[in-house]
């Protein structure tokens, strides 16, 4: 993986051909390097547009629940109750019944509504099935968008922001070159950018080697003229500079504070160097990485347990 910049390099850049301006340009500068894939979130119209769809969910809500609220009196205007007390469902009840409670009987019944003309017995309108399905199937559609758009805008929302390098040299480049046409060339305004790919050397030692000795880690590409200067890092030769030098800095030390506390010779002198290295060795690896609290405690117990050990082991009888 690399990184891209516009600090200019001490060689001479070599050169690719130009790209049609517009679209054709960004696109290969974006494709020139993964961590360059950078993309507005759009979200206030992601927000504005699950607003919409629940809105629009409200409405059918309500629809839906008049119908129940209908048929509910609908049956109960048509039962009667025998001298017994029981209550007689007239012909109709009984139809409006059976279709409350099976798909294909209230199907058939919408399916009529549509080729009666006439009205239907009992007060009931020749469409009043066939709108409640048309209701059903509306629910039906717009409560998919509005699932797949919140699921859909919440896996936008978790994309990763840009590492501050990443975004200033592509907004420097996107400023400079103008691209689109009209408010096109607004589109990096905007804070809600989200990358998606974002560099893994985002740790604060792959950032001081990066800033420090950059040059170590220079790859290089051809780029048209008008780009400018680009310079593109290796993240992979940084990733494995900062693996040696983590695994050399851990060594060094465990085994420098093994050799002082050999050499400290009262209790309470070696103890009190203990929470000197501990302290040291917390802050190193709070600073140069990018571990997380829980990540920082288990690093910090696994090194206290070995000098732990080799106090006790050590202690005078």
């Amino acid at each position: 993986m690399s990184r891209a910049s516009t600090e200019p390099d001490t060689e001479s850049q070599p050169t690719a051909q130009e790209y049609l301006d517009g679209f054709p340009d960004v696109s290969e500068y974006i494709g020139s390097d993964r961590e360059l894939a950078l993309f507005r979130r759009f979200d206030v119209l992601g927000a504005r547009n699950l607003l919409y769809l629940q809105a629009r969910l409200l409405v059918l809500e309500e629809v839906l629940k008049r119908y129940d609220d209908e048929d509910k009196d609908f049956i109960r205007r048509n039962c009667k109750i025998n001298a017994e007390k029981e209550i007689i469902p007239s012909e109709a009840a009984l139809e409006a019944l059976q279709i409350t409670k099976d798909w294909t009987t209230f199907v058939s019944r919408a399916e009529k509504d549509i080729r009666d003309d006439d009205f239907s017995k009992n007060g009931r309108t020749k469409d009043h099935y066939r709108k409640r399905l048309d209701t059903i199937l509306e629910i039906q559609t717009v409560l998919k968008q509005y699932q797949e758009a919140l699921i859909l805008h919440n896996k936008v929302l978790q994309l990763d922001s840009p590492g501050s390098r990443a975004l200033e040299v592509f907004k420097a480049w996107f400023n400079r070159k103008k691209p689109f046409a009209g408010k096109g060339n607004k589109l990096m305004e905007n804070d809600d950018i989200a990358a998606l790919r974002p560099s893994q050397g985002q740790d604060r030692l792959s950032k001081t080697l990066q800033k420090r000795v950059g040059w170590m880690f220079q790859e290089k590409r051809p780029v048209p003229p008008s780009w400018g200067e680009m310079v593109y890092f290796s993240e992979k030769h940084l990733t494995r500079a900062v693996q040696i030098l983590s695994v050399l800095f851990l060594a060094l030390a465990l085994t420098g504070a093994i050799i002082a506390l050999h050499y400290i010779a009262p209790t309470g002198w070696r103890f009190g160097a203990l929470g000197g290295f501990l302290l040291t060795f917390a802050l190193a690896v709070g600073t140069l990485t990018n571990a997380t609290t829980p990540e920082m405690f288990a690093a910090t117990a696994a090194f206290a347990a070995v000098l732990v050990v080799f106090i006790a082991t050590g202690l005078p009888k």
